[in-house]
């Protein structure tokens, strides 16, 4: 059983701890889906679902002393899982200021407000299909016209092949000259 002089020093020491109660010192992460992996500022630390063990001080605000432990530098995390765009988040507050009563020392610190993270990964997007030269002559062999087939190269990503050989090949294939001097300007656009 804790005396009321074990009590008050807990009390004073600015442990955010309760009588019979030891505070939370850790951060739960959570990702959907899982196993994702973790980097806390830069340091890989697990794979979702992960609890990781911090310390009390990481989530307390008062600091009593010069010697009180602190998070000296902000936490970043970067979460990672492939087929998704990674997230990168700081799980900290603004810095802090401790000063002592005399103001001759002081340091500045970081607080993490929170101790449950849970993370929505996105998929990474395709890449949007781009327009090639076989494209360009299977519409053009699908009867549609050459107004058509350029407004379909001026607005749709492209990677044309426009060497004197692949222009034959398209002029075998029966595409116009309008058509092929509409492929080779958006070959040249910026």
């Amino acid at each position: 059983m804790k005396t009321l002089a074990s009590l008050f020093l807990v009390m004073v020491g600015g442990c955010a701890e309760t009588y019979g109660e030891k505070a939370n010192d850790t951060v739960t992460i959570t990702t959907t889906p899982p196993g994702a992996t973790v980097e806390w500022n830069r340091k890989v630390i697990g794979v979702t679902p992960l609890t990781y063990k911090v310390g009390e001080y990481a989530f307390n605000a008062h600091k009593s002393s010069l010697f009180s432990k602190h998070l000296n530098q902000p936490v970043n995390l970067h979460i990672m899982l492939p087929g998704f765009n990674p997230v990168d988040v700081t799980i900290t507050g603004p810095p802090l200021v401790w000063t002592s009563l005399n103001r001759q020392n002081s340091f500045t610190y970081y607080v993490i407000g929170l101790q449950n993270f849970n993370f929505k990964m996105d998929k990474v997007s395709a890449a949007p299909k781009t327009m090639s030269n076989a494209d360009v002559a299977g519409l053009h062999s699908a009867g549609f016209g050459d107004d058509l087939i350029i407004d379909k190269i001026n607005t749709t990503a492209t990677a044309f092949k426009l060497e004197v050989s692949d222009m034959v090949e398209l002029r075998k294939a029966g595409v116009s000259d309008a058509v092929i001097q509409a492929m080779m300007k958006k070959s040249t656009a910026p």
